[in-house]
C-alpha cells in the first residue's frame, strides 16, 4: 500500500467506485475538481505516484489539471478517463500533458487495475533508469583512468570490477526481464538506496 494515487472526478459515484476499486492495494486520495486536486497535491509534495482524472469537469479540465502538475510532480504518472467523443480532441494533449494513457468510459474494473499496475511499473523503471544513469556518471568520475590508456592501474581495475558488480546488484530489478505475463508485483516504493560503502564509489 506504499504507492499513493490521486483520483479526480466531479461525479461522486464514479469517485467512490474508483476509490473502492483501488484502496485495497494503494493509498487513495480523492478530489471532486481540478482545483481541489491541486490543493491535495500541495499537501503531498512529490508523494503522489499516479493521477487518474476525468477529462470533462466543471472549471478545470483533466488535461489542464495534469499540465499544471508537470513542474511540481515530475515523477507522477498521469491517466485520463474520457468518453469516445472526446478522444480526437485529446490527441494533441498527449505531449503537452505527458499523459501515460487514455481510458475510455465506461471502464472495466479489471482493465483499470491492469493499467494502474502497468503505469506504476513504468514509472518505477523510469526512476530506476535515471538513478542508474546518475550512478554510472558517478562511477566514471571516480575512475578517471577509464578514459585514459595508462599502465599500472591493476589495483584500480580490481576495485572497478567490485564497483561495477555492486552497481549491477543495486539495479538488479531494472536489469532483469519482467516475468512472463506482465511486470513484477508492486508491493510499494522501493526503500531508499543505502549510502555508498567503502567498496562502492569513494
Amino acid at each position: 500500500m506504499g504507492y499513493t494515487i490521486l483520483v479526480v472526478d466531479d461525479e461522486r459515484a464514479s469517485l467512490r467506485m474508483l476509490e473502492r476499486l483501488l484502496r485495497k492495494e494503494y493509498r487513495v486520495l480523492t478530489a471532486a475538481s481540478g482545483e481541489e486536486a491541486l490543493d491535495v497535491l500541495r499537501q503531498e509534495p512529490g508523494d503522489v505516484a499516479l493521477i487518474i482524472t476525468d477529462q470533462r469537469m466543471p472549471g478545470m479540465s483533466g488535461t489542464d489539471l495534469l499540465r499544471a502538475t508537470l513542474e511540481t510532480h515530475t515523477d507522477t504518472t498521469r491517466i485520463i478517463l474520457t468518453g469516445y467523443s472526446e478522444m480526437e480532441a485529446l490527441v494533441d494533449a498527449v505531449n503537452t500533458s505527458h499523459i501515460y494513457k487514455f481510458l475510455s468510459k465506461p471502464w472495466e474494473p479489471a482493465d483499470l487495475r491492469v493499467v494502474v499496475r502497468d503505469a506504476l511499473h513504468e514509472r518505477q523503471r523510469r526512476i530506476d533508469l535515471r538513478r542508474l544513469a546518475a550512478d554510472l556518471a558517478t562511477l566514471a568520475r571516480c575512475h578517471p583512468y577509464l578514459l585514459a590508456a595508462t599502465p599500472g592501474h591493476e589495483a584500480d581495475l580490481t576495485r572497478l570490477v567490485g564497483d561495477v558488480t555492486a552497481l549491477v546488484q543495486a539495479h538488479a530489478r531494472l536489469l532483469s526481464p519482467s516475468p512472463v505475463g506482465g511486470p513484477p508485483a508492486l508491493e510499494g516504493p522501493p526503500a531508499a538506496a543505502a549510502a555508498p560503502g567503502p567498496g562502492l564509489f569513494p
